[in-house]
């Protein structure tokens, strides 16, 4: 997550130094053409990256370690936060 966040930071400060300096004293169609390329580019790269390295398989660690009839067991015997016999309002004060 980390790495990612990193990353994302990174992107933020760079682009706007990078679109300045092309963009400064030219602004033209051209010069904001060269920028559009650069993204096209890096947003190709992400693809490429994203294809080569993902996977749509589940995980381990989001399959738990309890059996779903322990979890179903659990459930029902957790007492529901909103109940007709309750007679206190939300700033905890009986009706």
């Amino acid at each position: 997550m980390a790495i990612t966040n990193t990353a994302a930071t990174l992107s933020g400060i760079i682009v706007p130094i990078f679109v300045g300096q092309i963009t400064h004293g030219n602004q033209t169609i051209g010069a904001w053409r060269v920028i559009f390329f650069v993204t096209i580019a890096l947003y190709v790269v992400e693809i490429i990256a994203y294809l080569l390295l993902a996977s749509g398989e589940e995980q381990p660690w989001n399959k738990g370690d309890k059996p779903a009839s322990s979890i179903e067991a659990a459930e029902a015997e957790a007492t529901p936060l909103n109940t007709k016999e309750s007679k206190q309002n939300y700033n905890g004060q009986e009706q």
